[in-house]
């Protein structure tokens, strides 16, 4: 990836509308590639029965332009709405009816005199642009203050305001031939406006099919799938083709500005909170889908609270709070971890398993057995009764004592007999907390340091789900088991 996005050749440097930088960015690949090898393909691989003209180059692009006549009589027509997400995780914007009443009201009351409201046009690109910002109604031009009432003004409402005043019926894009016409809707904010694909629909005259796409599910992974299948030839290793060229531009602005699923961590990104939390976000859901595909953890479900960049993986609602897997940011690292609420009914469980001489041995058995993976480290936590609290690093064998119980035990002991003096001590531990009322934890955490995770890139993903369904299992068995 580009360290400095403005070096970047779809990056704009200073304030424009992020939305239609996209556009123009998805657009100009589109047309300046060679057509046979990247528009075919991409066009083919979001319409799969879309049919083309013998000569590719008779296909015409353009920008926020009402559609031709030409295109009107196009054999097959299409709108193409595309969105960060679809089917489930959609960001769905949250413009109501009342609001699209108010907003077409106005664009009726600009459309003949657009030129006299370009300070207010200006104006709200500016406020659009920057994404960040807390807007408030006095940020507003006055007619544009009228549109919201007492509701939030959120970034993409916004921008919905923006596009139906100031664009009408003109879509973000369109590329279209003889055999056919495509109007492109894009939104990096949130979902698609009904009303506003509705009047793109229309626009064509009829017989028009709507396509929901999303960057993040189809646009990216096509992208980067005809990147990947370019045919640059002998002269790769001394410059690559414009083609692979702008592809990888492309491709490198869209994980840039993150409208791409889970591409991996950046170890800039753990100095981040933002960037960080919406990183994990993604992460846990891929996670969560490779967890589906295996025989372990295809019934944990996924949920999380992205405030704070932590995301859970349990067979329940009632048992997330009290025994689940967990991914979270701690620092400069990145941690993998089984967490059981000792106090709960899990732990009253395990405290049962641990009088008994038999939970005890296999309870020991699987802390021993515990691995370092080849980039990670182990560690083990029991929060609760201070004087009891004790916190190991590493697997058992090569165990650090941060916090040591007095007279735990003497020196003079083998290396045996310390490891389990330890064991001991943490059944003691998790015992001594099950009766008291405030809450307590045990937690055995794998913990990847920045560095290490930005060497993984997306491979972090199956790395993840073996800590969970091989490392990390073997515990979470002993623990729910009846």
């Amino acid at each position: 990836m580009v360290e400095d996005l403005h070096r970047n050749i779809f990056q704009p440097y200073g304030g424009r509308l992020l939305e239609d930088d996209v556009t123009k960015a998805l657009v100009n690949v589109l047309d300046k590639c060679n057509r046979k090898k990247v528009l075919k393909p991409f066009l083919k691989g979001i319409i799969p029965k879309i049919s083309f003209p013998d000569n590719l180059e008779s296909i015409k692009f353009s920008m926020q332009e009402t559609p031709a006549d030409k295109a009107k009589k196009s054999k097959t027509k299409y709108v193409v709405g595309i969105s960060p997400e679809i089917n489930g995780g959609e960001k769905k914007n949250s413009v109501d009816k009342k609001m699209e009443k108010k907003v077409n009201f106005l664009s009726k009351k600009y459309e003949k005199e657009l030129d006299k409201h370009e300070r207010e046009k200006t104006k709200i690109e500016k406020l659009i642009d920057d994404a960040d910002r807390n807007i408030k109604k006095l940020d507003l031009p006055k007619n544009f203050q009228e549109l919201f009432g007492k509701n939030e003004i959120t970034n993409d409402k916004l921008q919905y305001a923006y596009d139906v005043v100031f664009r009408g019926s003109r879509p973000d894009a369109m590329i279209w031939c003889n055999d056919f016409a495509i109007l492109i809707e894009n939104k990096i904010y949130g979902g698609q406006i009904p009303s506003q694909i509705k009047r793109h629909k229309k626009s064509l005259e009829g017989g028009v099919e709507e396509i929901k796409k999303s960057w993040i599910k189809d646009i990216y992974p096509e992208i980067k799938r005809i990147e990947k299948g370019i045919d640059v030839g002998k002269k790769k290793q001394e410059q690559e083709s414009k083609d692979s060229f702008l592809l990888k531009e492309f491709r490198e602005y869209l994980e840039a500005i993150e409208l791409t699923p889970f591409v991996g961590f950046k170890e800039e990104d753990f100095l981040d909170e933002e960037k960080m939390n919406n990183k994990i976000e993604k992460l846990g859901a891929a996670v969560a889908e490779e967890l589906k595909k295996s025989s372990k953890g295809k019934y944990l479900k996924y949920s999380g609270r992205r405030k704070n960049g932590w995301y859970a993986f349990s067979e329940s609602k009632k048992m997330s709070n009290e025994v689940n897997f967990s991914i979270y940011q701690e620092g400069l690292e990145f941690c993998v971890q089984l967490h059981l609420k000792i106090n709960g009914e899990f732990g009253k469980r395990l405290k049962e398993e641990l009088e008994n001489d038999r939970g005890r041995e296999d309870f020991d058995k699987i802390l021993i057995e515990l691995p370092d993976g080849d980039y990670y480290s182990g560690e083990i936590t029991i929060m609760g009764l201070e004087e009891f609290q004790r916190q190991y690093t590493g697997d058992l064998y090569t165990v650090v004592t941060k916090y040591v119980k007095k007279n735990a035990y003497k020196g003079g002991k083998t290396y045996h007999e310390r490891v389990e003096v330890r064991l001991k001590t943490i059944r003691e531990m998790i015992i001594a907390n099950v009766k008291e009322k405030k809450p307590s934890w045990f937690k055995i955490d794998y913990k990847i340091q920045a560095q290490k995770a930005e060497e993984k890139g997306a491979d972090i993903i199956k790395d993840i789900v073996s800590i969970i369904t091989k490392d990390l299992w073997p515990m979470y068995e002993f623990i729910v088991k009846e």
